[in-house]
């Protein structure tokens, strides 16, 4: 048997101090299935290392059931056992929430760890509206979402900065005419990856993935995706900007797969990022993979520098280079806000990115 990689052994070690049920499960899939490293494709960016040196001293799990047969345990279960990052953030949990629509649920996550479950049944309505608080140890997070046939479901996601590590995993499933709605804010950690899975498993289906990342020095963001369609006519919408300064790292990584029932498919991606800074770093992959013959797909990627030609012109009209660099920038970011944002959580979107603006 070939020796197990660092990450493994880091990660195995963490989860068999926490000696749970659920952390002995999930040592059992890492260590037959291994996790990522940085040689494998969608990682290379993000080392799955450096996050697991924040892991911190172990903790006791509390016996944690938030509803009727729904546990740690279970939600573990429910995803494929070769998903070893989901195994690794659920082995790590201490908290558990689940949700089935009705009254919009706000949620302010202050534990090292969090196991999720969204389920909306046929027709239902839900929004979810998610604070992750910094702490001082590695923070894991894992959703599965199943939307039934005409469900609709829309769930922002809003990360403060750490100088700990972040894992956090949606994993979407959709029916018949169903719609999933996501918009990601982070402002980064040591090492943060904010990672969505959404399988369109019925026709006429509907998805927009939106999000900001902002990379201050020594922090690292990351939004990878992928949109697999198994089904036809669906639409899909994708929009993510970001900034990064000196010594600051963002990623995004985004996949299309059109398998061939996916005819009729609409799918728009698009990723724009500024390096505000000289030494600040944007890394990018957006994929297009398709095999059906009757579809509308497009990808679109920059990352460049401020244009000197606005900031002069607003210079010229007494405005300061600092006032005028924050401006466009901040115009530039907000374009990624989407239309559908309660007023409230846009408020509080466009408050934190004025304030890391101004942190400069």
């Amino acid at each position: 048997m070939a020796a197990a990689s660092p990450e493994v052994e880091a990660a195995v070690g963490h989860l068999a101090q926490n000696g749970s049920e659920v952390s002995a499960i999930a040592e059992d899939r890492i260590a037959e299935f291994g996790l990522p490293t940085r040689r494998t494709e969608g990682w290379r960016w993000t080392p799955l290392r450096r996050a697991l040196e924040d892991a911190g001293p172990p903790w006791v799990r509390p016996d944690i059931t938030t509803g009727v047969d729904f546990s740690l345990e279970g939600l573990l279960a429910a995803f494929r056992p070769s998903d070893t990052v989901a195994a690794l953030a659920l082995g790590l949990a201490d908290d558990a929430w689940e949700y089935g629509g009705g009254a919009p649920l706000q949620i302010d996550s202050r534990s090292r760890g969090t196991g999720a479950r969204i389920v909306l049944n046929p027709g239902q309505a839900g929004v979810v509206v998610q604070h992750i608080r910094k702490t001082e140890h590695l923070q894991t997070g894992a959703a599965l979402i199943d939307l039934a046939p005409g469900a609709e479901l829309s769930l922002v996601l809003i990360f403060e900065d750490s100088s700990a590590s972040r894992i956090a995993l949606n994993r979407v499933r959709l029916g018949t005419g169903a719609t999933y709605r996501q918009f990601v804010l982070t402002e980064g950690a040591k090492l943060s990856r904010v990672e969505t899975e959404v399988d369109i498993a019925g026709a006429g289906a509907k998805v927009e993935l939106s999000g900001v990342y902002l990379a201050a020095a020594r922090r690292h963001a990351d939004l990878t995706s992928q949109v697999i369609l198994n089904a036809e006519d669906a639409e899909v919408r994708q929009l993510v900007r970001g900034v990064a300064r000196k010594g600051g790292r963002g990623v995004f990584q985004g996949r299309f797969k059109v398998e061939r029932v996916a005819q009729k498919t609409d799918a728009q991606m698009e990723h724009n990022a500024l390096l505000l800074e000289e030494g600040a770093e944007i890394f990018a992959k957006p994929e297009l993979e398709i095999y059906a013959d009757d579809v509308q797909c497009s990808h679109g990627n920059t990352a460049g520098q401020l244009d000197e030609n606005a900031i002069f012109y607003l210079r010229q009209r007494g405005i300061p280079e600092i006032e005028a660099r924050a401006m466009i920038t901040r115009a530039f970011l907000i374009e990624a806000l989407p239309d559908w944002l309660d007023e409230a959580v846009r408020g509080e979107v466009e408050q934190r990115i004025d304030a890391w603006l101004g942190a400069a």
